[in-house]
């Protein structure tokens, strides 16, 4: 109730409408800018970077190598986390699988293994011409606040050719992809 008080004084006959008159004077210079980062709780987004990409691509390597799919952040505190999220659609010429392999810089931190648990987020086996979502979430503490890229590799497990935004015979179920980067605050 007493809070109730404070605000019908503040303002005066329920316009709605808070008058000059109450509000305490605030040095411009705190009505700029934004919160400092060091200010927001642990758990907050403080950044969102989005690659989007309509392109469609093709591997045709048994080896691990770039997709072209990247995204770079600049994290605010070398606390900060990151969260990486890759969403899209992949297909392959005949039965197979796609492995992905996510790179911080130079550094694989996600890399699916060839028996037993795999280290990574996906391991992707399809079948001939269907086309299935592809899509995973990693979460990254780079320790830097030094500008970071995070890429997508890929590579086939058989002799064939595999595709990204892709159908392998029908161009009308191409679709676009792409790679978010969140800094969470440590």
């Amino acid at each position: 109730m007493g809070i109730a008080r404070n605000i019908a004084r503040l303002v005066p006959n329920g316009s709605g409408l808070l008058p000059n008159a109450n509000i305490e004077a605030v040095a411009a210079s705190k009505l700029t800018g934004q919160v400092p980062d060091a200010n927001a709780p642990s758990g907050s987004i403080l950044q969102v970077i989005t690659s989007q990409y309509t392109t469609p691509l093709s591997v045709g390597s048994t080896s691990f190598v770039d997709s072209g799919v990247s995204a770079s952040i600049t994290p605010s505190s070398s606390s900060s986390r990151i969260i990486i999220l890759f969403q899209g659609q992949a297909s392959t010429a005949s039965t197979g699988t796609i492995l992905l392999n996510l790179v911080r810089g130079s550094t694989t931190i996600a890399q699916p293994s060839s028996g037993g648990s795999p280290s990574s987020f996906n391991v992707y086996t399809q079948s001939n011409n269907f086309n299935w979502p592809t899509n995973f979430n990693w979460v990254d503490s780079p320790s830097t606040t030094s500008s970071t890229t995070y890429k997508l590799q890929w590579r086939l497990d058989y002799s064939g050719t595999g595709y990204l935004g892709r159908h392998v015979t029908n161009v009308e179920y191409n679709t676009p992809y792409s790679l978010t980067l969140m800094e969470i605050s440590g």
